[in-house]
């Protein structure tokens, strides 16, 4: 299932109430909103572009290869500064 959304696109393969796994397209300039999952922990490998994760207000710089897990409750967003290149995780 693919969804919109504001910041780019949701590629939803699974979506259970304990897995999740999807590809994540951040159009250029755009940051998904702060957020967390209760219940889920996730990983997340990038796979091209150039972004950051703010994880409970610690940013890490993401680029091809970096591989970040955020735990269950842990506040989180993505930030794609680059134009033209979208970032995708």
């Amino acid at each position: 299932m693919i969804v919109q959304k504001a910041w780019g696109v949701e590629h939803i393969l699974v979506n259970t109430s304990n897995y999740c796994a999807k590809k994540l397209v951040v159009s250029p300039m755009w940051r998904c909103s702060l957020h967390r999952h209760q219940f889920k922990h996730e990983c997340f490998i990038v796979e091209r572009g150039y972004g950051w994760l703010i994880l409970n207000d610690d940013p890490i710089e993401l680029q091809p290869g970096v591989v970040v897990e955020v735990p269950a409750g842990a506040w989180h967003c993505f930030w794609n500064p680059c134009d033209p290149a979208p970032l995708v995780l």
